[in-house]
């Protein structure tokens, strides 16, 4: 019995180092099950879990995209000038076309790993966003018409800029009792949390229609600070109002 544990050990571990050897772009986690170690017992469970990571240093630097910036010579105190730089990605270009944004916000709507259907609901999107701005536009007054906005990428910037939460709701324990303490929700999580609720109040829409239509009328919504995803970032205030009692808990969030 004692020999048949050593080899099962002997073996988990080799299957470790050769799995940490062989892999390049992801960092190997490993999980030893609670009996591996027991003295007179076999191993019950063995699992290895690769988790995500990045095949860069954490001092490589961003690539830099944009052409005006490209241009420019570097200053002495530039970081570009003595740390390297990451290889740019495959849909980031320096087209004025390219949109950092809405490439992000396309992942976003990605569903099966199908990118190309994402994109062209995207481009639908802003496609009928124009037809509506511009059948406005064609009914107004010509006062009005000057306060009318018909690029349809500017409307989405401002909408995903009406929707960002500035609170957020972080769960913390406490004595075994889960407080939701009131936060400042960084940039990022602001973003993430605009763009999820934009996808997600549209497919949880009852009336079938195209998933392009439903995202224009949302936005369109959203520009004007009305819609779900208005009503669920309010929401997600009024929540931190009430639990601000619990707000001085924020300082023990790791």
């Amino acid at each position: 019995m004692t020999n048949q544990n050593a080899l099962c050990r002997e073996g988990c571990l080799e299957n470790v180092l050769y799995a940490m050897a062989a892999s390049s772009c992801a960092s190997v986690v490993y999980k030893l099950g609670k009996t591996l170690f027991a003295p007179s017992s076999y191993v019950t469970r063995w699992s290895l879990i690769p988790s995500r990571g990045s095949i860069w240093s954490p001092r490589y630097l961003p690539p830099t995209i944009s052409k005006k910036e490209l241009s420019e010579e570097l200053d002495e105190t530039d970081e570009r000038k003595y740390r390297p730089i990451k290889a740019a990605r495959n849909e980031e270009t320096t087209s004025i076309l390219y949109d950092p944004v809405l490439a992000k916000f396309t992942n976003m709507v990605m569903r099966s790993g199908r990118k190309d259907a994402a994109a062209l609901v995207v481009d639908e999107m802003l496609e009928s966003i124009k037809i509506s701005q511009l059948e406005k536009y064609h009914k107004a007054s010509d006062e009005v018409k000057t306060e009318i906005v018909l690029n349809p990428v500017t409307i989405f910037h401002e909408a995903l800029e009406n929707c960002k939460p500035v609170l957020y709701l972080m769960k913390v324990y406490k004595g075994g009792v889960r407080y939701n303490v009131p936060v400042c929700c960084p940039p990022k999580k602001q973003t993430f949390l605009a763009m999820k609720w934009l996808v997600q109040n549209c497919r949880d829409k009852e009336w079938k229609a195209k998933m392009s239509y439903k995202l224009s009328i949302e936005i369109l919504a959203a520009y004007n600070y009305e819609g779900r995803t208005i009503m669920k970032k309010q929401e997600l205030h009024r929540q931190c109002e009430s639990n601000k009692a619990y707000a001085h808990f924020r300082w023990s969030v790791a």
